[in-house]
Protein backbone atom coordinates (compact mmCIF):
# COMPACT_ATOMS: atom_id res chain seq x y z
CA UNK A 1 0.00 0.00 0.00
CA UNK A 2 1.26 3.44 -0.69
CA UNK A 3 1.62 6.68 1.24
CA UNK A 4 -1.35 7.86 -0.63
CA UNK A 5 -3.10 4.95 -0.39
CA UNK A 6 -2.41 5.14 3.48
CA UNK A 7 -3.42 8.08 3.83
CA UNK A 8 -6.79 8.10 2.02
CA UNK A 9 -7.33 4.89 4.51
CA UNK A 10 -6.81 6.94 7.74
CA UNK A 11 -9.19 9.58 6.27
CA UNK A 12 -11.49 7.27 5.43
CA UNK A 13 -11.75 6.33 8.99
CA UNK A 14 -11.55 9.30 10.59
CA UNK A 15 -14.83 10.45 8.53
CA UNK A 16 -16.96 7.40 9.43
CA UNK A 17 -15.48 7.49 13.11
CA UNK A 18 -17.06 11.58 12.94
CA UNK A 19 -20.15 10.39 11.45
CA UNK A 20 -21.25 8.07 13.57
CA UNK A 21 -20.25 10.52 16.67
CA UNK A 22 -22.58 12.83 15.38
CA UNK A 23 -25.49 10.02 15.49
CA UNK A 24 -25.16 10.10 19.09
CA UNK A 25 -28.14 12.52 20.83
CA UNK A 26 -27.13 13.72 24.49
CA UNK A 27 -28.32 17.31 24.37
CA UNK A 28 -32.02 18.35 25.50
CA UNK A 29 -32.22 16.01 28.19
CA UNK A 30 -33.66 16.71 31.77
CA UNK A 31 -30.30 17.09 34.80
CA UNK A 32 -32.20 13.68 35.59
CA UNK A 33 -32.73 12.10 32.59
CA UNK A 34 -28.83 13.10 32.12
CA UNK A 35 -27.60 11.93 35.13
CA UNK A 36 -29.57 8.16 34.03
CA UNK A 37 -27.71 8.46 30.89
CA UNK A 38 -24.28 8.75 32.47
CA UNK A 39 -24.84 6.09 34.79
CA UNK A 40 -25.38 3.83 31.92
CA UNK A 41 -22.84 4.79 29.43
CA UNK A 42 -20.78 4.51 32.41
CA UNK A 43 -21.93 0.73 33.11
CA UNK A 44 -21.57 0.09 29.25
CA UNK A 45 -18.21 0.84 29.32
CA UNK A 46 -17.24 -1.57 32.54
CA UNK A 47 -18.24 0.69 35.15
CA UNK A 48 -19.59 -0.91 38.76
CA UNK A 49 -22.08 1.87 40.16
CA UNK A 50 -21.62 1.76 43.86
CA UNK A 51 -24.75 4.79 44.50
CA UNK A 52 -26.40 7.29 43.07
CA UNK A 53 -27.16 10.30 44.73
CA UNK A 54 -30.35 11.61 45.50
CA UNK A 55 -30.91 15.40 45.80
CA UNK A 56 -30.81 15.81 49.40
CA UNK A 57 -27.19 14.08 49.60
CA UNK A 58 -24.79 15.05 46.88
CA UNK A 59 -22.66 17.17 48.21
CA UNK A 60 -20.75 17.59 44.74
CA UNK A 61 -21.57 14.02 43.75
CA UNK A 62 -24.05 12.83 41.46
CA UNK A 63 -22.43 9.01 40.72
CA UNK A 64 -20.45 7.19 42.78
CA UNK A 65 -18.37 4.51 40.41
CA UNK A 66 -15.82 2.07 40.32
CA UNK A 67 -13.33 0.60 37.51
CA UNK A 68 -10.38 -1.56 37.55
CA UNK A 69 -9.95 -1.35 41.34
CA UNK A 70 -10.48 2.83 41.35
CA UNK A 71 -13.00 4.80 42.08
CA UNK A 72 -14.44 8.02 40.93
CA UNK A 73 -16.43 10.48 42.21
CA UNK A 74 -18.69 11.50 39.24
CA UNK A 75 -20.83 14.61 38.62
CA UNK A 76 -23.01 15.09 36.10
CA UNK A 77 -23.90 18.49 33.70
CA UNK A 78 -26.69 18.91 31.54
CA UNK A 79 -26.05 21.90 30.21
CA UNK A 80 -26.52 24.27 26.85
CA UNK A 81 -23.18 26.79 27.90
CA UNK A 82 -19.94 25.85 28.69
CA UNK A 83 -19.40 24.57 32.53
CA UNK A 84 -17.76 26.79 34.84
CA UNK A 85 -14.95 26.86 37.40
CA UNK A 86 -17.31 26.23 40.33
CA UNK A 87 -17.84 23.20 38.80
CA UNK A 88 -14.59 21.76 39.76
CA UNK A 89 -14.68 23.17 43.38
CA UNK A 90 -17.73 21.20 44.00
CA UNK A 91 -16.29 17.59 42.35
CA UNK A 92 -13.38 18.12 44.15
CA UNK A 93 -15.07 18.25 47.47
CA UNK A 94 -17.26 15.35 46.29
CA UNK A 95 -14.42 13.26 45.35
CA UNK A 96 -13.24 14.11 49.81
CA UNK A 97 -17.07 13.12 50.93
CA UNK A 98 -16.87 9.99 49.21
CA UNK A 99 -13.22 9.55 49.92
CA UNK A 100 -13.07 8.41 46.07
CA UNK A 101 -9.59 8.29 43.84
CA UNK A 102 -10.35 10.29 40.69
CA UNK A 103 -13.21 13.49 40.40
CA UNK A 104 -15.17 13.48 37.22
CA UNK A 105 -16.92 15.99 35.67
CA UNK A 106 -19.19 14.60 32.81
CA UNK A 107 -21.72 16.65 30.42
CA UNK A 108 -22.95 17.61 27.17
CA UNK A 109 -21.29 20.43 26.86
CA UNK A 110 -17.72 22.19 26.79
CA UNK A 111 -15.51 23.38 29.35
CA UNK A 112 -14.32 27.26 30.12
CA UNK A 113 -10.68 27.81 29.75
CA UNK A 114 -10.56 28.39 33.43
CA UNK A 115 -12.28 25.07 34.43
CA UNK A 116 -10.19 23.06 32.63
CA UNK A 117 -7.17 24.88 33.81
CA UNK A 118 -7.98 24.58 37.67
CA UNK A 119 -9.54 21.27 36.99
CA UNK A 120 -5.75 20.39 35.87
CA UNK A 121 -4.51 22.03 39.42
CA UNK A 122 -6.95 20.01 41.43
CA UNK A 123 -6.76 16.84 39.00
CA UNK A 124 -10.46 16.71 38.17
CA UNK A 125 -11.13 14.39 34.75
CA UNK A 126 -13.29 16.57 32.56
CA UNK A 127 -15.26 14.61 30.49
CA UNK A 128 -17.09 16.43 27.62
CA UNK A 129 -19.84 16.11 25.01
CA UNK A 130 -17.16 14.88 22.43
CA UNK A 131 -15.92 12.50 25.32
CA UNK A 132 -19.21 10.97 26.01
CA UNK A 133 -20.10 10.21 22.46
CA UNK A 134 -16.84 8.01 22.22
CA UNK A 135 -17.97 5.97 25.41
CA UNK A 136 -21.24 5.30 23.63
CA UNK A 137 -18.91 4.33 20.55
CA UNK A 138 -16.41 2.38 22.55
CA UNK A 139 -19.25 0.82 24.24
CA UNK A 140 -21.50 -0.29 20.43
CA UNK A 141 -18.41 -1.78 18.91
CA UNK A 142 -18.12 -4.02 22.37
CA UNK A 143 -21.78 -5.13 22.42
CA UNK A 144 -21.28 -5.64 18.91
CA UNK A 145 -18.35 -7.55 18.43
CA UNK A 146 -19.96 -9.63 21.07
CA UNK A 147 -23.05 -10.39 19.36
CA UNK A 148 -20.99 -11.14 16.35
CA UNK A 149 -18.88 -13.77 18.46
CA UNK A 150 -22.24 -15.35 19.46
CA UNK A 151 -23.80 -15.25 16.31
CA UNK A 152 -20.81 -17.09 14.95
CA UNK A 153 -20.76 -19.88 17.95
CA UNK A 154 -24.43 -20.09 17.09
CA UNK A 155 -23.63 -20.76 13.34
CA UNK A 156 -20.92 -22.95 13.54
CA UNK A 157 -23.49 -25.49 15.88
CA UNK A 158 -26.15 -25.37 13.41
CA UNK A 159 -23.74 -25.91 10.49
CA UNK A 160 -21.57 -28.48 12.54
CA UNK A 161 -24.29 -29.12 15.01
CA UNK A 162 -21.90 -29.77 17.87
CA UNK A 163 -19.60 -27.47 20.11
CA UNK A 164 -16.45 -28.00 22.07
CA UNK A 165 -15.57 -26.48 25.11
CA UNK A 166 -17.14 -23.45 26.61
CA UNK A 167 -20.32 -21.98 28.31
CA UNK A 168 -23.70 -22.01 26.52
CA UNK A 169 -27.01 -20.51 27.66
CA UNK A 170 -30.13 -22.67 25.84
CA UNK A 171 -32.65 -20.99 24.25
CA UNK A 172 -29.68 -18.08 22.89
CA UNK A 173 -26.39 -20.02 22.36
CA UNK A 174 -27.87 -23.38 21.77
CA UNK A 175 -31.52 -24.79 20.61
CA UNK A 176 -33.05 -26.54 23.14
CA UNK A 177 -33.11 -30.81 22.52
CA UNK A 178 -31.09 -33.68 23.61
CA UNK A 179 -27.43 -33.25 23.55
CA UNK A 180 -24.44 -36.17 23.29
CA UNK A 181 -21.79 -35.42 25.24
CA UNK A 182 -18.36 -37.27 24.39
CA UNK A 183 -14.93 -36.33 26.16
CA UNK A 184 -12.58 -35.69 23.31
CA UNK A 185 -10.16 -38.64 22.39
CA UNK A 186 -6.47 -39.38 23.78
CA UNK A 187 -7.47 -37.32 26.63
CA UNK A 188 -6.76 -39.11 30.13
CA UNK A 189 -8.55 -35.78 32.19
CA UNK A 190 -12.13 -37.53 30.94
CA UNK A 191 -14.80 -34.51 30.24
CA UNK A 192 -16.24 -32.46 32.59
CA UNK A 193 -20.00 -31.18 32.65
CA UNK A 194 -21.66 -28.40 34.83
CA UNK A 195 -25.26 -27.56 34.28
CA UNK A 196 -27.21 -24.73 36.03
CA UNK A 197 -30.35 -23.73 36.53
CA UNK A 198 -30.01 -20.44 34.80
CA UNK A 199 -27.26 -17.56 34.43
CA UNK A 200 -27.20 -16.37 37.73
CA UNK A 201 -27.35 -19.98 39.16
CA UNK A 202 -23.88 -20.10 37.58
CA UNK A 203 -22.25 -17.25 38.79
CA UNK A 204 -23.10 -18.33 42.07
CA UNK A 205 -22.10 -21.47 41.95
CA UNK A 206 -25.67 -22.95 43.12
CA UNK A 207 -27.57 -26.03 42.29
CA UNK A 208 -25.28 -27.28 39.65
CA UNK A 209 -25.06 -30.40 38.46
CA UNK A 210 -21.19 -32.03 38.26
CA UNK A 211 -20.75 -35.25 36.25
CA UNK A 212 -16.79 -36.08 35.47
CA UNK A 213 -16.18 -39.54 33.86
CA UNK A 214 -14.60 -40.69 30.64
CA UNK A 215 -18.06 -41.77 28.79
CA UNK A 216 -21.07 -40.87 26.70
CA UNK A 217 -23.70 -38.66 28.10
CA UNK A 218 -26.82 -37.69 26.54
CA UNK A 219 -28.59 -35.44 28.69
CA UNK A 220 -31.73 -33.33 27.93
CA UNK A 221 -31.31 -29.51 27.71
CA UNK A 222 -34.61 -28.45 26.83
CA UNK A 223 -35.47 -25.11 29.14
CA UNK A 224 -34.87 -22.49 27.79
CA UNK A 225 -32.17 -20.01 29.93
CA UNK A 226 -30.24 -23.31 31.56
CA UNK A 227 -26.60 -23.03 31.54
CA UNK A 228 -23.97 -25.94 30.31
CA UNK A 229 -20.43 -25.84 30.99
CA UNK A 230 -17.86 -28.59 29.25
CA UNK A 231 -14.57 -28.94 29.21
CA UNK A 232 -12.50 -31.91 27.46
CA UNK A 233 -15.35 -32.86 25.86
CA UNK A 234 -17.51 -32.38 22.85
CA UNK A 235 -21.45 -31.46 22.74
CA UNK A 236 -23.42 -32.57 19.82
CA UNK A 237 -27.21 -32.41 19.33
CA UNK A 238 -29.11 -35.51 18.91
CA UNK A 239 -31.14 -35.55 16.01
Amino acid sequence: MGFFSIIITILFVLICYRTKMETYKIDGKTWKEFERFCSQTLQRNGYKIIKEYSVQERHGVDIFAELNGKTYAIQCKSYKNPIGSESVIEANSGKKYCGADMAVIMTNSTFHNQTIALARQYGVILWNGNKIRHLLWKADNKENKEKMQKEKKVMKLKKENSCTDGCYIVGTDIEPGNYIFTPLENDDIGITIKIYESYEKMLDEKNSKHIYEDKKYRIPLIKNGMVVEIHNGIMEKEE
